[in-house]
Parts: C-alpha cells; structure tokens; sequence
C-alpha cells in the first residue's frame, strides 16, 4: 500500500513558500457586545496576517478601533485578550497560523493572509488560535 504525504501542520516547507493570497475587504464588525463578533475563517491555515483598519475618529466605539482576537470570547465587551487596533492604522504582519479570526468595534477593516497548502479540515484539533485564550 502506497503511503500518500501531505503537508501538516509541521510541515516546515508549507511555511516557507509563499502564501496564497486571501483578501476580505469591507468588514465592519459591529460591536463589541456579549453576541456581536464578526469572525472570518480562512480556506487554509494561514502563514501570516495583516489587518488594517481604514475606520476614522469620527465613529462611536473606541474611536473607530477594532478589537482583533482569536476567540469569539477574547473580542466581547468583557474580554481581555484581544488586540486593539485604532482607527487609521494597520498591524504588522503577523506570522500565525490559524484558521480563523475575530473583529468586533466600528472600523472599517481589511484582512490581508498568506495561506499555506495546508486544508483547515485536515487538523484534528482547534487551530484558531483559541486554545488557551479566554
């Protein structure tokens, strides 16, 4: 029997390729609040990410900031382990692998990702990055 090798998460060579690109524009996540999150899922786990949050002073919550997480918990109101992207601004890039990330405030933001070859459904744990994270 023929033994079929696929790219894994420890795949070191899945992560020093490029990234295939994967752009979502025009998120406006709406909250926070105990139920308003928005969460984008990624095709592939990803090899980096980069946020950048077109918003502007003028809008309500935070300034026009963005909280960014990796859980749906860690964005709410009364999370605390979230990432605080102001209006106007972009974070670096990020080199995470997940398959999933969370946006709540007002901003208007963009997500840019380099996905590896590797497929989402192919990891038999939770690999948004939540683990861990309350």
């Amino acid at each position: 029997m023929a033994y079929k090798y696929t790219s894994g998460l420890g795949n070191v060579g899945a992560f020093q390729v490029s990234g295939k690109p994967f752009v979502s524009g025009g998120i406006v996540p709406d909250g926070p609040t105990d139920d308003v999150q928005y969460e984008l899922q990624f095709p592939q786990v990803t090899r980096w990410i980069e946020v950048r949050n077109k918003g502007t002073d003028l809008q309500a919550y935070a300034d026009g900031g963005v909280r960014i997480g990796f859980s749906a918990l860690s964005v709410m109101e009364a999370g605390t382990n979230y990432y605080e992207l102001p209006a106007s601004a972009s974070t670096s890039r990020w080199e995470l692998k997940c398959t999933s990330l969370f946006l709540s405030g007002s901003g208007e933001c963009s997500v840019i990702a380099g996905c590896t070859g590797i497929p989402t459904g192919n990891i038999e744990l939770n690999y948004s990055g939540s683990s861990g994270i309350g």
